[in-house]
């Protein structure tokens, strides 16, 4: 693998499937940070 790929891209990788499994990993940590804040607002309102 050299360390400056062609300007054009890597010819074999899938750059469509990977933009949707990009977009599905930030929707999945967006959602994971506002669940863990939702817990955390659950516990101190019931502990407090």
């Amino acid at each position: 693998m050299t360390a400056n790929p062609p300007v054009g891209g890597v010819p074999s990788m899938d750059y469509p499937e990977h933009e949707r499994t990009y977009q599905r990993f930030i929707t999945l940590v967006k959602a994971s940070v506002i669940g863990t804040g939702l817990v955390l607002l659950l516990i101190a309102y019931f502990t407090l």
